[in-house]
């Protein structure tokens, strides 16, 4: 019975693993080192809040009135309106629905699928074959 022989790790491959473990390191120091020290923030305006007591956590120009940054985060505030204030939800009309949003949705489901087909076509044989050094995987 034939004894296999362990795997060396290329010079690379160790370099890559001591970067990577130094990094998680780095990161976790860093971290510590966050929860004592004062927290610098590019941003120009910040309030963070603990959710079950309103107690502010951390506070910078958090009067200062700022524009939405995006979509999502107006349609979040307009959901937990919704939840706090029981008003009632905004709704989209069913031909709006399905005039505008259902054919961007087919669309975007055959375009993904396709994109995939043509991935499996290229590289399906390529996965198939057996490794030309004989070795598994």
């Amino acid at each position: 019975m034939q004894q296999e022989s362990q795997r060396q790790l290329h010079h690379l491959e160790k370099i890559v693993a001591v970067a990577a473990l130094l990094a998680m390191l780095l990161l976790t120091v860093g971290v510590a080192q966050a929860q004592t020290r004062k927290v610098f923030l590019r941003s120009s305006a910040v309030l963070v809040q603990d959710a079950s007591s309103g107690r502010t956590i951390l506070a910078k120009n958090s009067d200062q009135v700022m524009p939405i940054a995006s979509i999502t985060k107006l349609m979040t505030a307009m959901v937990l309106l919704v939840i706090a204030t029981d008003l009632p939800a905004p709704t989209l009309s069913a031909a709006l629905v399905l005039t505008a949003y259902m054919p961007l949705v087919i669309a975007s489901a055959a375009l993904w699928s396709a994109a995939f087909l043509v991935y499996f076509i290229v590289y399906a044989p390529r996965l198939a074959r057996p490794r030309l050094d004989g070795k598994p995987g």
